[in-house]
């Protein structure tokens, strides 16, 4: 198999990012577990294998407004609503087991 272009490990652009995300929904989709597909996703970017996807570039304007939503979400984050956050899922995931090994007595 021919490379197309040296790795560089590391540096990857945003249709690289939307490429592996793309491909790891696709393995999902075909009953891969997730850590399973998303490795599986980034072996074949590794290996030049992905297509680069498509991303929309964002100007003037329409660039302003995104990063200024988004300073705001950073801004409005703080370290105990991320706490929270977690500890919520951490508690909703402990419920799913437990209704799972239930289910299986």
């Amino acid at each position: 198999m021919a490379k197309d272009k040296q790795f560089t490990p590391g540096i990857r652009t945003p249709q690289d990012n939307k490429a592996i995300r793309d491909a790891a929904q696709e393995f999902m989709g075909d009953g891969y577990p997730p850590e399973q597909a998303i490795a599986i996703a980034f072996r074949k970017w590794g290996d030049n294998e992905l297509q680069p996807a498509l991303v929309p570039v964002l100007t003037g304007e329409a660039e302003e407004y995104n990063n200024s939503i988004r300073e705001e979400r950073i801004k409005s984050t703080n370290r105990f609503d991320i706490a929270r956050r977690s500890a919520i899922a951490r508690y909703k995931q402990l419920v799913k087991l437990r209704m799972i090994k239930d289910k299986s007595k």
